[in-house]
């Protein structure tokens, strides 16, 4: 472990539950969430606010002013930010997950720089994947590459670039400075707006050894137990938080939409229907069950890593496994939702014909793609055989 200087908080106070600091942010991300969509990004007064109760850095390691906390506690804000608005919530996840991400795995004098001397503390997002080519050069890096999907990266200040080191498959992630950058935007879609996954780009930048980590083989270098998950496991359930929460926000729209006596003629109120009822009941359920299964999962790592364990291969597939079903069941609750709205979702700016979209743009992600149920499956399957 790295024994960095140990930072106060810079306000200087005890902050409250991380969790309940989240829940006090939604009267205004609610009202911030047109904006947010049409500038493509977090709304400056939320991104403030975020600043104000000290919600981007809550995964960082104490040692470095944060509060280290908890897989189970990040998934609860994270679900919660993303139930108030989906795009708030992708970008805010992001940003607060790379700030977990680099303040464990890069070195001492970066972590000093980014989080304890620095008189802002850092922002991290960006693209982790190798979208571009790392040559080694005395020091570090020099690193070159166009990236997509930077969600957060307009509030940044130092952007994520993977790359495969120059004639290598190893892949290295560097954190380059916003002033490195060019940002080319191109983020044109039709869910998650808000989250601005715009395009960027890196060319021939040094990347210092101690600003770089690799994402395949991830050391947690400080922190605790929820730091020492691997990159993907970690990405993961990130993820399928910001998706429970996307489900959440419709389930509670509908419900709103039911008791404000919304009809189907000639049938008369949905909130009187046996079939909505047991439709509600049965997707709730079903969300029910992926959400604790994707906590079974967070814990399981939990207890093994505590213990001194690493987590082995099957503990990673079921983390695979979980966030592809996750996202499939979230889209369902969407389009139940949507399903029985009437023509109110329809309209422009509609709470759940944003979800819908949402949720597909969600389930679109890497991460959760059936490919990544494939290369799973194997150690799933060989966990059934017996001798």
């Amino acid at each position: 472990m790295s024994s960095v200087l140990n930072a106060a908080s810079p306000a200087g106070t005890q902050l409250t539950d991380p969790l309940e600091r989240a829940r006090s942010m939604a009267g205004l991300v609610q009202a911030e969430a047109a904006t947010t969509q049409a500038e493509g990004r977090i709304s400056q007064k939320v991104i403030d606010a975020l600043h104000d109760v000290e919600l981007f850095w809550f995964c960082v390691p104490t040692e470095l002013g944060g509060e280290d906390a908890t897989m189970l506690k990040r998934f609860e804000v994270f679900e919660e930010m993303a139930s108030q608005d989906a795009s708030t919530g992708w970008s805010y996840m992001t940003l607060a997950g790379f700030n977990g991400y680099s303040s464990v795995g890069l070195g001492d004098d970066a972590v000093r720089e980014l989080f304890v001397d620095s008189d802002l503390r850092a922002l991290t997002s960006g693209f982790a994947g190798p979208s571009g080519i790392a040559k080694p050069v005395e020091g570090g890096y020099r690193i070159t590459g166009k990236y997509q999907f930077g969600s957060g990266v307009l509030h940044a200040t130092h952007f994520a670039a993977g790359a495969f080191i120059e004639g290598t498959e190893s892949i290295i992630t560097g954190f380059v400075p916003r002033d490195q950058v060019t940002v080319v935007g191109g983020w044109d879609v039709f869910g998650l707006q808000g989250s601005g996954s715009v395009d960027f780009e890196v060319e021939d930048v040094f990347v210092p050894s101690q600003y770089a980590f690799s994402p395949v083989e991830y050391v947690s270098l400080r922190g605790g137990a929820a730091g020492r998950m691997d990159f993907g496991s970690t990405a993961i359930a990130y993820h399928s938080a910001v998706a429970c929460g996307i489900a959440k926000h419709a389930l509670q729209e509908i419900v709103k939409i039911a008791d404000a006596g919304r009809q189907v003629v000639p049938h008369g109120r949905i909130i009187d229907e046996p079939r909505f009822a047991y439709e509600f009941a049965h997707h709730e359920s079903r969300l029910a069950a992926v959400r604790a299964l994707t906590l079974s999962n967070i814990e399981n790592a939990r207890v093994k890593i505590e213990s001194g364990e690493e987590m082995d291969e099957l503990d990673r597939a079921r983390f695979y496994q979980a966030g592809n079903l996750v996202h499939q069941v979230v889209r369902e609750v969407a389009e139940f939702a949507f399903s029985w709205a009437g023509t109110s979702p329809v309209r422009e700016g509609s709470v759940l014909g944003r979800a819908l979209l949402d949720s597909l743009v969600a389930q679109q992600h890497a991460h959760v793609d059936h490919h990544k149920v494939v290369e799973a499956a194997p150690a799933v399957i060989n966990h059934y055989r017996v001798a």
